[in-house]
């Protein structure tokens, strides 16, 4: 993706992205839809009428007011595979043992027409790394599903890889038509997408 962005300062944990904070808005055919010192945050898709809704635009908003919905804006053959990537400078974690994500969606018909999963990778240059399958097939429309924790520092050291300045993190979608509302008839919302450090008990 060739834009006029600064790559993104180190970050200090928690990132949290709601969707709350960036504007609203909808494009097709891939976007950038922030640009800021914590993160960038881009959206690729195999086809123009590949959609993506973010904020109030969203079909809906899992908790507060924004969230990020994926769909096509026109029944579409074959179905168009959406990208969410996220580039974060985790430089200060390097060799953090203890680094995970969280993230809520919702679930508005879609299918397993193709690649519906999460993915990291240690930096821009490294091979993705799958760590979560979304699964749309067996999920209840119109419910929302939490997942996290999940390992990211134990995917990428399982793959020989490792936090760097230009860390990624990858939602993926595929579909072939448009969602007209939660429970219809196509598409998924993504909110409240956190990397974080393993919270430390206390007794």
């Amino acid at each position: 993706i060739t834009t006029n962005c600064n790559p993104p300062v180190a970050v200090t944990l928690p990132y949290i992205q709601n969707f709350e904070s960036i504007g609203n808005g909808t494009a097709t055919g891939g976007a950038r839809i922030d640009c800021s010192p914590d993160a960038n945050i881009d959206v690729v898709t195999s086809n123009a009428n590949g959609r993506v809704r973010w904020g109030t635009d969203a079909v809906t908003a899992l908790t507060g007011s924004g969230a990020l919905t994926f769909d096509c804006s026109a029944f579409t053959t074959p179905a168009v595979t959406n990208e969410l990537i996220f580039t974060v400078n985790m430089s200060d974690y390097f060799g953090s043992a203890e680094i995970e994500l969280l993230f809520d969606y919702m679930d508005h018909g879609d299918e397993n027409e193709g690649p519906d999963s999460v993915y990291v990778r240690g930096s821009a240059s490294d091979n993705w790394i799958q760590i979560y399958d979304l699964d749309p097939d067996n999920q209840t429309n119109g419910t929302t599903i939490s997942v996290g924790p999940l390992d990211i520092d134990s995917a990428l050291s399982a793959n020989s890889q490792s936090l760097g300045a230009d860390f990624q993190l990858r939602f993926t979608q595929t579909e072939n038509t448009t969602a007209g509302s939660t429970t219809f008839t196509d598409g998924i919302t993504f909110d409240n997408i956190v990397i974080r450090e393993t919270p430390t008990c206390v007794v």
